[in-house]
């Protein structure tokens, strides 16, 4: 048996202020710790608050808010010396509280994967499709679409190099001031490498007309 990490609601189960639902947490978890050296059994550290939408009752997984206590948690395990469990981090990379896929989806999940990004975690793609309050609903179409943004920040993440091929000195001189890099055999042998390639997205220019979907590949 797993005596596992507090996962509070704010404004249901726990007080509806952050650091109301922080306290309680916190002391649920010493509790756990108490009871697994009272019967033997592995204690899963870890404080995984998330908010009721006080509107719908819908339990969010996803916002401002949640990142907040999320953030709140491990700055409360990293000053008492511990590591954080599984269910203790900012949220699942391609998390979105929307039921389908579209606007708000695309918000969120973006949202989400960038504050990973920002703290040091490698883009990967957890419970990929998944949508609505608690992760209750699942999506083909979102599985595609999360992986297109997993993809942009796997580019992001990987930077670039600088060496003596990637400076490209000799293409510089051979193109010249007046020259055009497009059809230099520099550029044929490094833009797959180099430039992020979407998969679904398109990006049109906008003289080529209305005729197809600038935005995002027909089905």
């Amino acid at each position: 048996i797993r005596i596992g990490a507090s996962m509070n609601v704010a404004g249901a189960s726990a007080p509806v202020t952050f650091a109301g639902t922080l306290a309680m947490a916190l002391a649920e978890n010493y509790a756990g710790l108490v009871m697994s050296d009272l019967f033997g059994e592995t204690w899963e550290p870890g404080i995984a608050p998330i908010v009721m939408d006080q509107r719908t009752g819908a339990s969010l997984y996803c916002g401002p808010d949640r990142t907040l206590l999320s953030l709140a948690s491990r700055d409360i395990y990293r000053y008492l010396g511990l590591e954080m469990g599984p269910l203790g981090g900012i949220g699942h990379l391609t998390t979105s509280d929307a039921c389908r896929p579209g606007i708000h989806a695309g918000i969120e999940k973006a949202y989400t994967a960038s504050l990973n990004l920002l703290l040091g975690m490698p883009p990967y793609i957890s419970h990929g499709g998944m949508l609505g309050p608690g992760g209750l609903v699942g999506s083909i179409e979102q599985i595609v679409i999360d992986a297109e943004i997993v993809s942009m920040l796997d580019r992001l993440y990987r930077g670039f190099e600088v060496n003596d091929d990637t400076l490209a000195l000799d293409a510089i001189m051979d193109v010249g001031f007046d020259g055009s890099f497009l059809a230099h055999e520099h550029t044929a042998a490094h833009f797959r490498n180099e430039l992020w390639l979407p998969r679904i997205i398109r990006r049109l220019n906008p003289s080529a007309g209305n005729e197809e979907k600038p935005d995002m590949l027909s089905a």
